[in-house]
């Protein structure tokens, strides 16, 4: 029998309850973006503006090419996610080759979280366990001083969006341990393909082609994070 269902930290609600947060982050109606007329400079035609919780900002603008960690990735995740000052974009700048090298150890290519074991990631020596390749770049991060969580999840996961979930202080404190948010997400995915397939393939077959130019298609790392996110807003 088909899913009818999905479990997102322990909250299980409706696939028509999933689609209906995944269309409020992705598919808000397009508004323009009006000059100031009292400035000196005209800049023009009134350029459309997405009012979508991010989606046309972060989901919708590329990462940079390749593995290492370029300014439009930082810029994209501080936006999406506490904000930065002039020093922690600093530090963050300044740490790219430690960044840079941890994002390099990790497999090439990237990969897919809920293809993995529970074992691979947090068992003994796991890729997200304690000096794991997953952690490296993660910690690296969580220790600038002015890089919250939120920006620490949001720069990673735009660039490696199968890899790391997208998580914040408010989010991770709906799971049932905190601690174990990363492993929670992990089993949501695993023990629900079917659901999450059904919720893939009706993001990229209803809301992108109605959402305009540029619009892109979610995983399911990703539409877990929006689902929380919107439940828990």
């Amino acid at each position: 029998m088909a899913s009818t269902h999905v479990t997102v930290a322990g909250d299980t609600l409706s696939l028509e309850a999933a689609q209906s947060c995944i269309g409020r982050y992705c598919g808000a109606p397009a508004d323009r973006w009006e000059p100031d007329r009292t400035r000196p400079i005209d800049p023009g035609t009134p350029a459309p503006i997405f009012r979508a919780h991010g989606y046309r900002t972060y989901d919708c603008v590329p990462a940079a090419p390749g593995r290492t960690l370029e300014p439009i990735d930082v810029l994209v995740g501080a936006g999406l996610g506490d904000g930065m000052d002039h020093d922690a974009v600093d530090a963050v700048l300044g740490l790219r080759p430690a960044l840079d090298e941890a994002l390099l150890a990790l497999p090439d290519p990237a990969p897919v979280l809920w293809e993995m074991s529970s074992a691979e990631l947090f068992g003994k020596g796991g890729m997200a366990t304690t000096n794991g390749e997953l952690w490296r770049p993660w910690a690296l991060l969580m220790n600038v001083r002015g890089v919250g969580m939120r920006t620490t999840h949001a720069v990673l996961h735009h660039k490696l969006p199968t890899v790391y979930p997208l998580l914040d202080r408010r989010t991770v404190g709906h799971f049932a341990k905190r601690s174990q948010a990363w492993q929670q997400t992990h089993q949501d995915l695993v023990e629900q393909d079917e659901a999450w397939t059904m919720l893939e393939d009706w993001q990229r077959e209803t809301i992108v082609p109605r959402s305009g130019p540029g619009a892109v298609p979610l995983n399911r790392l990703r539409l877990h994070s929006v689902i929380l996110d919107v439940r828990t807003t």
